[in-house]
């Protein structure tokens, strides 16, 4: 139960911290850039530590 608390509050932490990182809204134009996030998760046992990857990848036009 320890591990799921931890777990999700590593995980709100991260949201928070990519959130902060996003620009100010405004208006969105046909040429404005997006942002796409794909993830995936599987767990066999109770794990007693967690290893977030975090990568970038960009495309120019």
């Amino acid at each position: 139960m320890k591990t799921k608390t931890i777990l999700f509050t590593a995980l709100a932490l991260f949201a928070l911290v990519v959130s902060a990182c996003a620009p100010a809204a405004s208006a969105p134009s046909a040429d404005a850039p997006t942002l796409s996030v794909v993830g995936t998760g599987t767990a066999d046992l109770k794990p007693d530590i967690a290893y977030i990857y975090v990568g970038v990848h960009t495309e120019l036009p």
